[in-house]
């Protein structure tokens, strides 16, 4: 009987964790929410990673899909451009922490923040050699050298547009064009 009992309490746990991370995903909105969807759930399957920042990558969207890739990302290189109340085509401008890793994008329409590069240095993940290459404070013999795993996967998420809470995840090493994107139930009437 106990045991039946410690079964249920378990299942009934379980559950209760489901439908807390489920109540955490958006279901209707724009691009920015998909990512926040996006950041919801990897940070929830990564639980025992921390201090770690990740990037999430915008990518090709199809029809009726969003396209983001995750990856670990070791240092950021600001540009000379890519100053405090600036707009950058490239450096990260939106960001948000959960479970003690920092989740960072490029949103073309956002302000690079104070308060975004406050965390960068916090997680010591900005490189500036790059900016004082390009400044002339430093020479070109001193480029950072950028060590690259091909065998590390990334996870790239496919999202529903008509409803950001449908994800389908994979882990992969190459980028996918629309046309092979994988074929997700988003509930489309045809």
């Amino acid at each position: 009987m106990r045991t039946v009992v410690k079964l249920l309490l378990i299942y009934f746990l379980f559950l209760s964790c489901k439908s807390s991370i489920n109540s955490q995903m958006i279901q209707k909105g724009l691009k920015q929410d998909a990512i926040i969807n996006v950041v919801n759930d990897f940070s929830n399957i990564n639980k025992s990673k921390t201090n770690t920042v990740y990037e999430v990558h915008e990518l090709e969207e199809s029809n009726n899909l969003f396209c983001f890739m995750i990856t670990k990302r070791d240092k950021v290189w600001p540009q000379p451009h890519d100053t405090i109340g600036a707009v950058s085509k490239y450096f990260p401008t939106k960001f948000k922490e959960i479970n003690k890793n920092l989740f960072v994008w490029n949103d073309s329409t956002s302000i690079l923040s104070k308060e975004l590069i406050s965390k960068l240095q916090n997680y010591k993940a900005i490189d500036s050699t790059v900016y004082k290459i390009k400044t002339g404070k430093l020479d070109d013999s001193n480029w950072p050298i950028v060590k690259s795993d091909d065998s590390k996967k990334a996870v790239f998420y496919f999202i529903c547009k008509e409803n950001i809470s449908k994800l389908y995840k994979q882990n992969l090493n190459t980028i996918k064009s629309p046309e092979n994107y994988p074929k997700v139930d988003c509930g489309d009437k045809k």
